[in-house]
């Protein structure tokens, strides 16, 4: 049986990089002063895009599960709204050595950006493309890695 928010069966596991070239997202933290009208603006926008991407075959992104230890706060009421985009996502639980090792050289390369950062832009290689609100550190990573490009949403 498929997941109807991202059309997928639970047990396909999640896609490689290997198998497609899509996108890795790197989640905002939660913004308690947004007004409401602002998150649904931002959602809309975030809905629009997601479909446009599921269109092109590049949706659900991969996210590495150490994101979430900078985007969600331990509270249910204030991460809702993470948690339901993360449910369109593909959560990648393991972070192998090669992959480590990657973000580190990238990280070193670069001379900024933190290890979850790194690590997106490296899951994000060969050819991904990053999402994020926070472009800085991101960029900065991307200009040493294998033909990763960072959009701002």
């Amino acid at each position: 049986m498929s997941d109807p928010d991202t059309g997928r069966s639970k047990t396909d596991g999640p896609m490689s990089n290997e198998d497609r070239v899509g996108s890795t997202v790197d989640l905002p933290m939660s913004n308690e002063d947004t007004s409401a009208s602002e998150t649904d603006i931002g959602m809309s926008a975030a809905a629009a895009l997601i479909l446009a991407l599921r269109e092109e075959d590049l949706w659900p992104a991969l996210v590495p599960s150490v994101v979430l230890v900078e985007c969600l706060q331990g509270h249910p009421g204030r991460d809702a709204l993470a948690n339901r985009f993360l449910k369109t996502c593909d959560l990648v639980e393991e972070i192998g050595e090669p992959l480590a090792r990657r973000a580190a050289l990238l990280r070193r390369m670069a001379r900024r950006g933190s290890a979850v950062d790194a690590l997106v832009v490296a899951l994000a290689e060969p050819g991904g493309t990053v999402l994020t609100s926070d472009l800085g550190d991101l960029e900065a990573l991307a200009l040493y890695s294998r033909a990763v490009r960072v959009e701002k949403v």
